[in-house]
Order: C-alpha cells, then sequence, then structure tokens
C-alpha cells in the first residue's frame, strides 16, 4: 500500500483549519486521503490540534505505520506512552516585551530566554516545530543559542530567531559556535498591549532531550535534578525559576551545585525578587502589574582577560564558576549577582544621574545582601553583612568610616563638606553610596517610613520616578540630585537639610556636565522647609548597620575609659563608651573643625582606631568626643603613653 505522510509545508496545516472548524473524530474505516482532506493528508485526522501534541482517540498502530519518518515514529511513541512529553511539548504563557517593560518601569530590558526547551541541536539539525494558539498579530520566534566554554563572547550567538507560524515549522540549524559545537533552544512570545494573548502549544521534533531544571511550572525535586543533569547531553543546562533564568555550564552544576537544585534556583530567583521588592516592583499597580514580565536572564561567558562579570541589555554574564553554588550566590558572591543584576534596575535618567552609574545599581544590592538569606536556606549560618560595614578600605575601619572622613571629615577638600558628585579615581563609589543606604537605614529601620507595601520607603521614590516624574528627561544631572533631595523630604514628610548637607547633596559642585549652582541649592532648601524637622534630634549622618538598633530604640551613651596615644597614634583606644555611635577629633573644642572621625561599630583595637594614620597631636588644640545617637558629645581624656600630658574638657 502506498504509504501518505504529513506535509512539510506549514501552510498545509493552516488550512486545515482556517475556518476555526474542529478537528474530526478519526473514523477507522476511512482511508487516508478520502475524508476530510479531499485527496490529501490531513494532520487532524490524527492529532487533536495543529501542535500534533496528542492522538484522537481510536487512532490505531496500522495507520501511523502509514506515515513517513520521522512522523511515524513520533507518533508510535504517542501512542505507546513513550514520547518524551516533559520537554518535546511545551505550553507557553506569553509575557510582556522586555523593551515594554523597560519603558514603562524606566530601566533596562529584562531577559529573553524565559522558555528554554530543553532540546539541544547541532549543525544542520532539522527540526519540526508544531505550533497552535497563535492570534493574528502576536509574534512567537524560536531562537538558538551558543554558548561556549573555550570561546570568548557568546551570548545570543548562533542563527536569529525564527517566526513561527500555527502548524508545521521546518527549522535547519544553519551555524553554530564554539568547540562544543551545539546550541540549545529557546522560545520567544511577548505581547505589547495591555491584554494578554493566550498561551501556545508546541511540540518539537528533532534534535537531542537536554532537559532543564524548573521546580516552579514542572514542580522539579533534587531528585530531579540529579536525573536531568545526569542524563543532559549539551555542555551548558538551563535553569528557570519563577524571576530568573540561567544558562552554565554542566561540569560547574555537577561540581558546584551537588544534589541541591531547588536551593540553586531559589537562590537566582531572590537575586531578582528582592531588587523588585526593594523597588516597589511586586504588587499591582506598581509597575507592570506583578510577576508577569520576563525574568532575569544570567548566564556564563568566557571573557577576556581582565574582565569580570558585566550587564548589558536582556543579560548578565559572569566568568566564574560560582554560578552553580547556592551557597556562593547567596553568600560570599551574593554581592556580584545583586551589583550585576541592579544594573538592568536602575532608574533612568532620573535615578542614575552622572556618577551614579556604579552607585545606585549598588543600593538595591545592598538590600539583596542584608535580607538573602531569609528566602534561601545555606550551609553558613552566619549573618552577612553589608560591604559597607564589614569591608576594610583604605586604612580604615570600613567604607562607612572612609565616607564619614570623606564628606565631612579629614579627607574633604576644604572646611565644607565634600560634594557628593566630586571625583574621586573611582574609589569614591562606594562613599557615595552611603549616605542612599543611611537614608534606609534612618528611615525605615529606625522612624518606620516603609512605603506603600510596608518594604521601604524607596519603592516609593522608585514609583514616583516610574509614574509621577514626566519632565526627568528635561532636568540636567544637577537638577537630578537635588530633585532627589526633594522627593526624599517629600515622601518621608521630614526636612533632612542637615543630613544631605552633611553628605554633599546640597553643596555646590560644578564638574563635566555636572552643575550644582549655590542658588539652585538655595533654592532646593526653600522647599523642603515646609516639612518639619525630624521630632527627636538624631546625628544620623553617622547611622550604620551595626548602629541602627542605638537610633531606634535611643540608648543613651555611657562614659567609659580615657585613651592613650604615642607619638599621635592611639595604643590605648577609648574602651566601655557604651552606645557611642561614632568618635571625632575636633580642634578648638566641641563646635571646632572637625578633624577625623572613627567608627564604633566594631571591636576597638589600636589596630582599628587608627583613622587611616591620622595624627592626635597633643600639642595641638585636639579634642577627642564620643557621640550618642542624639547628638550629644562626651570629652575623652587622652593621654600621651608614658606620661603625664593630657588632652581633656578642663585642658
Amino acid at each position: 500500500m502506498k504509504k501518505h505522510f504529513l506535509p512539510l509545508i506549514a501552510i498545509a496545516l493552516l488550512v486545515s483549519c482556517s475556518d476555526g472548524e474542529m478537528p474530526q473524530p478519526y473514523n477507522p474505516s476511512e482511508k487516508p486521503g478520502t475524508g476530510a482532506g479531499s485527496g490529501t493528508f490531513n494532520p487532524m485526522d490524527l492529532f487533536t490540534d495543529l501542535s500534533c501534541t496528542q492522538l484522537q482517540d481510536g487512532v490505531t498502530k496500522e495507520r501511523i505505520e502509514e506515515l513517513q519518518e520521522p512522523y511515524r515514529s513520533m507518533a508510535l511513541q504517542m501512542l505507546d506512552g513513550t514520547y518524551n512529553t516533559e520537554f518535546r511539548i511545551m505550553n507557553v504563557e506569553a509575557l510582556p516585551d522586555p523593551e515594554t517593560d523597560a519603558k514603562l518601569n524606566k530601566t533596562s530590558t529584562y531577559g529573553l530566554m524565559d522558555n528554554p526547551t530543553g532540546i539541544s541541536v547541532t549543525l544542520s539539525d532539522t527540526l519540526h516545530v508544531f505550533v497552535s494558539g497563535l492570534t493574528s498579530g502576536i509574534e512567537a520566534t524560536f531562537k538558538i543559542q551558543t554558548l561556549s566554554t573555550a570561546t570568548t563572547g557568546g551570548y545570543s550567538l548562533g542563527p536569529d530567531a525564527t517566526t513561527l507560524t500555527n502548524g508545521e515549522n521546518v527549522i535547519v540549524v544553519p551555524r553554530l559556535r564554539g568547540d562544543e559545537g551545539k546550541g540549545l533552544c529557546y522560545v520567544r512570545y511577548y505581547y505589547a498591549g495591555t491584554e494578554r494573548p493566550g498561551n501556545i502549544k508546541l511540540n518539537i521534533l528533532g534534535g537531542e532531550v537536554n532537559g532543564y531544571f524548573d521546580p516552579v511550572r514542572k514542580q522539579h525535586t533534587d531528585s530531579d535534578w540529579t536525573r536531568l543533569i545526569n542524563t543532559a547531553v549539551n555542555p551548558y543546562f538551563d535553569v528557570c525559576g519563577e524571576y530568573a533564568t540561567a544558562t552554565m555550564p554542566l561540569d560547574w552544576v555537577k561540581k558546584k551545585t551537588g544534589g541541591r537544585g531547588v536551593d540553586l534556583t531559589k537562590a537566582y530567583d531572590a537575586v531578582v525578587y528582592l531588587e523588585w521588592k526593594f523597588m516597589g516592583l511586586l504588587d499591582p499597580p506598581l509597575g507592570f502589574g506583578g510577576h508577569h514580565r520576563t525574568r532575569g536572564y544570567f548566564h556564563q561567558e568566557v571573557m577576556d582577560e581582565g574582565v569580570g562579570a558585566y550587564a548589558a541589555g536582556n543579560h548578565t554574564a559572569f566568568p566564574g564558576d560560582y554560578m552553580a553554588s547556592p551557597d556562593g550566590i547567596v553568600g560570599s558572591d551574593v554581592w556580584v549577582f545583586g551589583h550585576e543584576h541592579g544594573h538592568v534596575n536602575q532608574t533612568r535618567p532620573a535615578f542614575r544621574w552622572d556618577g551614579l552609574g556604579e552607585v545606585t545599581n549598588n543600593l538595591t544590592a545592598m538590600y539583596l545582601r542584608t535580607h538573602v538569606r531569609e528566602l534561601v536556606p545555606s550551609s553558613t549560618n552566619t549573618p552577612i553583612n553589608t560591604n559597607l560595614q564589614n569591608v576594610t578600605d583604605g586604612g580604615y575601619v570600613n567604607t562607612y568610616e572612609r565616607a564619614f572622613n570623606w564628606f565631612f571629615g579629614k579627607d574633604r577638600p576644604g572646611t565644607t563638606p565634600t560634594p557628593h558628585y566630586r571625583n574621586d579615581n573611582n574609589a569614591h563609589l562606594f562613599h557615595k553610596l552611603v549616605p542612599f543606604w543611611q537614608l534606609y537605614l534612618y528611615l525605615d529601620n529606625v522612624l518606620g517610613k516603609t512605603g506603600t507595601h510596608g518594604v521601604s520607603f524607596y519603592e516609593d521614590v522608585y514609583e514616583h520616578y516610574r509614574k509621577d516624574d514626566p519632565n526627568a528627561d528635561k532636568r540636567s544631572d544637577g537638577e537630578h540630585q537635588l530633585y532627589f533631595v526633594e522627593l526624599v523630604c517629600a515622601k518621608a514628610k521630614l526636612n533632612l537639610t542637615d543630613f544631605f548637607q552633611k553628605t554633599g547633596f546640597l553643596q555646590p559642585y560644578t564638574e563635566n556636565n555636572f552643575k550644582v549652582t549655590q542658588a539652585m541649592v538655595e533654592a532646593t532648601i526653600d522647599k523642603i522647609k515646609e516639612y518639619p524637622l525630624p521630632e527627636y534630634r538624631q546625628a544620623f549622618e553617622y547611622i550604620t548597620d551595626a548602629n541602627a538598633s542605638i537610633f531606634k530604640e535611643r540608648l543613651t551613651l555611657q562614659t567609659g575609659s580615657p585613651a592613650e596615644v604615642k607619638s599621635g597614634k592611639f595604643v590605648t583606644p577609648p574602651l566601655g563608651w557604651t552606645n557611642a555611635v561614632a568618635f571625632e577629633v575636633r580642634e578648638g573644642g566641641v563646635d571646632g573643625d572637625l578633624k577625623c572621625v572613627f567608627t564604633a561599630d566594631n571591636d576597638i583595637t589600636p589596630q582599628t582606631f587608627s583613622g587611616n594614620g591620622f595624627k592626635f597631636d597633643l600639642s595641638k588644640n585636639y579634642h577627642l568626643y564620643a557621640v550618642g545617637q542624639n547628638d550629644e558629645r562626651k570629652e575623652i581624656t587622652v593621654t600621651e603613653a608614658g606620661t603625664a600630658t593630657t588632652r581633656n574638657a578642663s585642658f
């Protein structure tokens, strides 16, 4: 008997349901070519829809044997229940177009690899992609991506995305790159309007099943993780969560993840989720309407020597195997993930004015770092302090201390505070971050101003920039900085002039295209005068992660022991000054010029109480003070070691 087979041209499948007719039930007495197809084979005689994902009731093996390969094998496997429906058959939900989402939220674009297929291909492979459910005006595309563990670069390389149509789509893999010679396949299905189209169904015939791990939609468990990575055939493997997708070398996940696929997925999800949470992007009506947007996309990339992780449109790339370690992502390496994904989330242009390109991305990274272990279990139970708190910086005990001295202490360029914009050979980036994070610590943790959704006052700042800032594109960089001051005071309903003056936001400065004049500063101060000063006076320019509780509980400064210096160096630092939030050296008395600031956050030793080599010269009119959260100052006696020479309040 002459065999009949499924046609290779997609339009033949389209015609079969062009008028919306329902598939006809299979009639076993009707021979192929004599039914609805009027002499040509009609796939709707065998399958329930154009995606060919399910045989109709009553289809027999004898009928299937009449088909040509590769359709014959596919249908036989469906008949006996051995067809790989886990990855070859997909039900794909439409997501907002990343460009539309980015414009709405004023961020960079999110990922394009939201729907991994789990199918691996090699050069010249032929794929038959059957589709149903596409509606007019909505596009779906099929993308093959090649990454390489040996060749520099690789994101989105390989053939261009192929536009899909209802019915059969025949795709011949035209080119790949990289020593591995294999690519992974993805489906892109986006919409630009406000009405979400329905799901589409796909059936992918051809290539090899590589699989991917998805504990959300496929409800994979750690036992599935072990099964999938041990049967994968591509050098790369996809992980897909609720908020993030990641592609990384298979060798890495085998060596670094162990059996903790669920924790790895949670770690990536936490990076995206917590930054969204901080920015108020989770709950409608904020942002695009909740979680239903494209996910953050993370992938491994071979970098040129000296090049590290980076963020770009639609993806962030990382060169190291820490990508595959759940403990690394939520532990020692959490900063690099938060920092790079923070670039994607920076609000443009209003909260990314000149000088903040490597600053406001770290604000969201700070929130991630401090909260990530609330969501993801870790084998290390030690809490993670922020980068500002636990990293020594340029001879100072931490970045807070260095920033205090940079803004209004010994490293300022003159007698007035350092302008916030001031350049300092890129060493200024974390200094600039400090006051942004201090606002969070003070307004959120101390005063409880946690914003519309109870997360952070910053969510209302971001939301204002997204929805209520039509003039953002018209402001200069200097005007952006002063507008931020106005906005924070408006959202907090407080006059915070003193803080913004000390941290340089209200200091005139001109450099490159950045310009803040004294007249602009005075106009801003005049605008925020309408708000009351904080009811309780606090020296919150000294707030840190370690002492925020002192401010919140309004603890009283307790007197401690004197200090000793030798040749200007503290050999016995002031000890026992409980609830001190900082120590100051001033010249001429309590209202004198501030010469140096020491933090009080760590265990104080002569090594930590060094102030980057500051010399306390007893021959000068220097005084040392402990500072309380309520702006109280108590003088500390300072003695030259081995002598009776003393500096104290009665000197």
